[in-house]
C-alpha cells in the first residue's frame, strides 16, 4: 500500500482515460471531453499513463484503461519520439533510483535488439489488471476492438443516448510496422510475446470490480471511521 503516496488523489473527473501509451488515449480523450469531465489529453495532470491504478475518494469516477498490440504501441511511441519520457511515466511510482529511463537517442533497432521490455508496457497492463489494487472500476477496452464495441461502452461510461460513433474518434489504420525490417519486428515480438498471450485470451471490453479493501479506506465508510 506504500505506493498510494505515490499516486495523485484524483478529484475532479468522471472519467479517467488511462493507457500505457500508442493506443490512441489523447484522440479518446478530446473525443469524450464533450460529454464528460476527463483527466488531461496532454497529460499535464499525470494521470493519463499511471503505472498504478491511482487512489480515488469517488466511487463515481470511472476508470477506462486502453491497450492494444504492444508491439504497434512501442512502434509508435518510437517513431514519434516518445520512448524515453513514457519509460519514465510507468515507473513514476517508484523510487527515483529504480527508474530505468530508456536514451533518447535509442532506435527501435537497438530497443528490439536488447530484448527487454523497456517501457514497462506488460508491467502496467498486470498493475491495472490485478497485480496492485484498485480504488474504482476499471474499464478494460481493447483499442483495436473499440469501434465494434461503441454502444457498449458508450453505456458504460454514462454517456448521453444518441449516435455512439458520436463520442469517440475516428478510427485510422496503422503503417509503421511494415516499415520495419523483417528481424527488427520479429525481435520485438520476441519481447511482447508473453503479454499478447495474457492479451489474447480476455474479452474486447471487461470490467474489474474495486478492490474492497481500498474502498472501505474512503472518509465516511465504517472501516475509514
Amino acid at each position: 500500500m506504500s505506493n498510494l503516496t505515490k499516486n495523485k488523489i484524483i478529484t475532479g473527473i468522471e472519467v479517467l482515460v488511462c493507457s500505457g501509451g500508442g493506443n490512441g488515449t489523447t484522440s479518446l480523450i478530446r473525443s469524450l471531453q464533450a460529454f464528460k469531465k476527463t483527466n488531461c489529453p496532454s497529460d499535464t495532470d499525470g494521470l493519463k499513463h499511471c503505472g498504478l491504478p491511482p487512489f480515488c475518494l469517488d466511487p463515481g469516477v470511472q476508470y477506462l484503461f486502453l491497450w492494444g498490440d504492444p508491439v504497434d504501441a512501442a512502434i509508435s511511441l518510437f517513431r514519434r519520439g516518445f520512448h524515453s519520457s513514457q519509460s519514465a511515466k510507468l515507473q513514476k511510482h517508484k523510487a527515483h533510483a529504480k527508474i530505468s529511463r530508456l536514451p533518447k537517442e535509442l532506435t527501435i533497432e537497438e530497443y528490439a535488439e536488447i530484448g527487454v521490455d523497456g517501457l514497462h508496457i506488460e508491467e502496467q497492463f498486470d498493475n491495472w489488471a490485478g497485480d496492485y489494487p484498485a480504488t474504482n472500476r476499471v474499464l478494460f477496452v481493447n483499442f483495436n476492438k473499440m469501434w465494434e464495441n461503441m454502444g457498449a461502452l458508450a453505456q458504460q461510461l454514462g454517456l448521453p443516448n444518441g449516435e455512439p460513433s458520436r463520442f469517440f474518434p475516428t478510427k485510422k489504420g496503422r503503417s509503421e510496422r511494415s516499415e520495419l525490417a523483417p528481424s527488427t519486428q520479429s525481435r520485438l515480438q520476441s519481447i511482447y510475446a508473453p503479454l499478447k498471450a495474457k492479451l489474447a485470451v480476455l474479452p474486447d471490453l471487461y470490467i474489474r470490480e474495486p478492490d474492497l479493501v481500498l474502498s472501505a479506506m474512503r472518509p465516511g465508510t465504517e472501516q475509514a471511521k
